[in-house]
C-alpha cells in the first residue's frame, strides 16, 4: 500500500515537474518571441532616404503647395460680428507626401524657425500612414545600440470647443503590441531615448497622449498678414488626410 502510494506520489512529481518545464519553456518562447517582435520593422513602415533627390523635390512640392493654399487672398467669403470668414477649403495630403516632409524638410525647418532646437541625434527617421479614421505615428531611434521603430495608433478629434484631441489606443515597439495605459502609466518618458528624454515638449506630448490635456487647445495657424486659418475639421481615409479650413480676418474676441 506505502508503495504504491510512493508510485502514485512519484509519477504526481514526474508530471508536475514536466507541466512546470514545458510552462518554462513556454515563457521563455514568449518572451523571445516579443524580444524579437520589438527588433522587427511594423509593415506600414517604408525605407526612406532624405538625401534622394525624388524626396526631396516631393518634400519641396509639399510645402510650396501648402504655403500656396494657406495664403490665398482670393477666396470668398462674409463677415459676422466683425469677423470675415471665407468659405471652407480643403487641403489633401497623403501618407507619402506627409512622409516626405517630415524626412527631407521637417530637421532643417524646426532648426531654423525654433529656437535653440537641435535635431535628437538619436532620432533617425519619423513617418505616418493615414488609416480610415486613425494616424499610425511612428519614429525610428537608437535604442540599445540599434535602431528600433516605436510607434502609436492615434485617433484625433476636435471637440465641440474648437479644441484638437488625440485617442490613443495601442503603441508598438517594433511589432510588439502594448497597450498605451500601461506605458503611459510606467512613465512614457523612460523609453525614450537620451537625446530627448528630458525634454519639456515630449513631457507635454506625454500629457496629451494620455488624455490630461489637447494637443491643441485652438487649430489656428496664424499668418504674418494678420489673417488666420482654422481648422474646422479633419478627416482620415486609406493614405490620406484631408482638412477642412476657412481663412479668418478681425477680431474675434
Amino acid at each position: 500500500m506505502a508503495k504504491r502510494r510512493r508510485r502514485k506520489f512519484s509519477r504526481i512529481m514526474r508530471w508536475s515537474l514536466a507541466i512546470g518545464v514545458v510552462l518554462l519553456m513556454t515563457l521563455v518562447v514568449v518572451i523571445a518571441a516579443g524580444y524579437r517582435l520589438t527588433t522587427q520593422t511594423p509593415q506600414w513602415w517604408t525605407a526612406i532616404d532624405p538625401t534622394d533627390v525624388q524626396v526631396i523635390e516631393q518634400a519641396e512640392r509639399v510645402e510650396n503647395s501648402l504655403t500656396t493654399e494657406l495664403s490665398r487672398a482670393d477666396r470668398e467669403g462674409s463677415a459676422d460680428d466683425q469677423v470675415w470668414r471665407s468659405e471652407p477649403w480643403t487641403i489633401h495630403l497623403s501618407s507619402d507626401e506627409a512622409n516626405a516632409w517630415l524626412n527631407a524638410r521637417l530637421p532643417r525647418w524646426a532648426e531654423n524657425r525654433l529656437e535653440d532646437f537641435e535635431w535628437p541625434v538619436d532620432v533617425r527617421s519619423i513617418q505616418v500612414a493615414f488609416e480610415p479614421g486613425s494616424v499610425r505615428l511612428g519614429a525610428s531611434v537608437r535604442l540599445d545600440e540599434r535602431d528600433r521603430v516605436l510607434s502609436a495608433q492615434l485617433t484625433p478629434r476636435v471637440d465641440d470647443d474648437g479644441s484638437v484631441w488625440l485617442d490613443l489606443g495601442w503603441m508598438y515597439l517594433g511589432r510588439l503590441p502594448v497597450p498605451a495605459g500601461f506605458l503611459l502609466d510606467t512613465d512614457l518618458i523612460g523609453f525614450a531615448p537620451k537625446s530627448v528624454a528630458n525634454d519639456r515638449e515630449l513631457a507635454e506630448l506625454t500629457d496629451a497622449l494620455a488624455g490630461r490635456h489637447p494637443i491643441a487647445s485652438e487649430p489656428v495657424i496664424s499668418l504674418a498678414d494678420g489673417r488666420r486659418v482654422r481648422i474646422v475639421s479633419m478627416e482620415l481615409s486609406e493614405g490620406e488626410l484631408i482638412l477642412t479650413c476657412q481663412t479668418e480676418h478681425g477680431d474675434d474676441s
